[in-house]
């Protein structure tokens, strides 16, 4: 028979349920909003909100809720009194009193309304829960280390709206340094970083915070965010520069986010959207196969970045070299994102290579990552079951030697066969023979033991590894060669000489073929002063071009500083985000 509901018994909704309570009810609470229906004798019915990613599944949040341990707080009598180091500001108690110094009765904190710290690395934050009436707080990290990991989240009203920065850039944004935003019963409002503070985003973490009913996203080059799921937000505020918003957030994703109702606030929408359409263009230009293979797709984006874009060693020079500083490039190159170069500008440098390699990835349905050290920027993209170093910008500055028969006859009658001439990296993909192009350095090295050029300069010695990425040592046999023939033009010269010792030459002398060694042939051709290269027009222009560029220059270091204004969403102001040398 029908089994029939009782009226009169009330929908209870879990996603408002302390965790422990969860527990005790035997519910396993995961992807999105669940509702447990009381009914006339026996059974229940479980709905389950269908807003939600899989992802979040998968990656073991759903577990995490269930297993995570509760946390224990102390208990004090309102009398006792607590000292707080510097850095926590109180703004706002719902009374008239007033604290001064940094000595604090738990009474005092269970008053305070508004308020903001900063979290140092010889701080204790514990103090945090006993503000059971706190309606902002803001929180500046400067430390990257996981130091509210004691907070108790329920222990905060529902409500209640939490702002947090990373000025320094060092904040990572994930379960291990924020978990306690999961247990609070709600956030009215939710700020991650902001456009001249972010963060190291765990996009995972940061999707599966359900709790959340509007969010403000502070993104940038290094912010790595990952799109999965918002709709379940009412409203979503993207801060930041409208270039590298474009960077994270496809024309699918916000289709989808305004189907579902969320309101998004930006400046600039109408180019986040006109940016994304020519990525999708760009891409689909490309003819690339719906059932290509990963490899296939990397490489079809890189023939077009080596394509599209030239680097520009006259702009890193003037954005930050040691001289005498062009500020006003900065409005053209990055003011307005990474992007910005790679798509409007004639010319480029590293930041604008990895932002278009990494728009195009996403695209593609690559996962991939932004890098960055102190000099400069590339990426990291899952080919197969493993991540890889793609360095676009050094692929534009090799040669590879191509093996051909070409023949040059002296005046004194000599012929002479050699069988290579240079072959830009640009050109190897076009040509699409993958022998050729696993060849090519900076390709797809092994992150965890990379070859690489310049190593006293420590260009790819990233200077963190982005939230969410974890580089595996690739094993030998799945590993891209890189060795044989290859050839990095480093020295100020008119043309790139690769290196032909120990290759074998055919010499033709009145009809008799003569096989010598390549410095042989190297000390002959320099007597007689024939060169060696063949160049295609294009080639001589672009060596001109590289013959510049190879002097990498650190990076200027910048400082930032912080202040806080009269109220929890005080005033900060920091330097801009500085960009890439090569």
């Amino acid at each position: 028979m029908e089994l029939k509901k009782n009226p009169k018994h009330k929908k209870l909704d879990l996603s408002q349920l302390d965790l422990f309570k969860r527990k005790r009810l035997g519910v396993r609470v995961g992807a999105g909003l669940l509702s447990l229906i009381l009914l006339t004798g026996c059974g229940k019915d479980v709905t389950d909100h269908d807003k939600y990613d899989s992802g979040y599944v998968e990656s073991g949040y759903e577990q995490m809720i269930d297993e995570e341990d509760e946390i224990v707080v102390p208990e004090h009598a309102p009398s006792e009194t607590i000292s707080i180091p510097s850095y926590f500001y109180v703004y706002q108690f719902d009374d008239d009193r007033v604290v001064k110094g940094d000595t604090y009765t738990y009474d005092d904190l269970a008053h305070v309304e508004e308020c903001s710290v900063v979290i140092q690395e010889d701080g204790n934050y514990d103090y945090l829960n006993y503000m059971p009436n706190l309606k902002e707080i803001s929180i500046t990290d400067v430390t990257g280390e996981q130091k509210l990991a004691s907070i108790d989240g329920k222990r905060f009203p529902a409500g209640i709206k939490i702002k947090i920065l990373s000025p320094m850039g060092t904040g990572v944004f994930d379960q291990e340094s924020y978990g306690f935003l999961r247990r609070i019963p709600s956030i009215d409002t939710l700020q991650v970083g902001n456009d001249s503070s972010e963060m190291n985003i765990d996009s995972t973490f940061l999707q599966s915070l359900k709790n959340v009913k509007n969010l403000k996203l502070g993104l940038g080059y290094d912010s790595n965010f990952h799109y999965q799921d918002l709709t379940y937000l009412d409203s979503l505020e993207l801060l930041g520069r409208p270039y590298d918003i474009a960077l994270y957030f496809s024309l699918d994703s916000l289709e989808e986010l305004e189907k579902a109702g969320v309101h998004i606030q930006t400046e600039n929408l109408e180019l986040i959207q006109k940016t994304r359409q020519e990525i999708r263009n760009l891409y689909q230009s490309l003819s690339v196969p719906e059932d290509a293979t990963d490899q296939e797709k990397l490489n079809a984006i890189l023939t077009c970045v080596l394509s599209k874009l030239t680097y520009d060693p006259e702009v890193k020079d003037q954005l930050y070299g040691s001289g005498k500083v062009d500020s006003s490039l900065n409005e053209s190159f990055y003011e307005n994102g990474y992007l910005t170069a790679a798509l409007e500008d004639p010319t480029q440098i590293c930041g604008n290579y990895a932002a278009l390699t990494y728009a195009l990835c996403q695209e593609a349905g690559l996962s991939v990552f932004n890098m960055s050290s102190n000099n400069h920027a590339w990426n990291a993209v899952q080919v197969g079951d493993y991540y890889y170093y793609v360095d676009s910008t050094w692929l534009d500055g090799v040669t590879v030697n191509q093996p051909v028969t070409h023949s040059e006859q002296t005046a004194d009658g000599l012929t002479i066969t050699y069988d290579f001439i240079p072959q830009s990296a640009e050109e190897v993909f076009q040509e699409g023979n993958q022998e050729k192009i696993s060849q090519l350095p900076w390709y797809m090295e092994d992150p965890t033991n990379f070859s690489q050029v310049e190593n006293d300069k420590e260009s790819h010695h990233a200077s963190s590894i982005p939230s969410g990425l974890t580089l595996t040592a690739i094993p030998e046999d799945e590993k891209v060669q890189n060795e044989g023939g290859t050839s990095v033009d480093t020295e100020n010269t008119e043309e790139s000489i690769p290196d032909i010792t120990n290759q074998k030459f055919k010499l033709e002398i009145d009809g008799k073929v003569f096989i010598i060694g390549g410095a042989a042939l190297a000390g002959i051709l320099s007597a007689l002063g024939i060169g060696l290269l063949v160049h295609k027009k294009k080639e001589k222009k672009r060596l001109e071009r590289l013959r510049r560029q190879r002097e990498f220059d650190s990076m200027f270091s910048s400082s930032s500083t912080s202040s806080f204004g009269e109220s929890n969403y005080g005033s900060s102001s920091f330097f801009d985000p500085p960009g890439f040398g090569r």
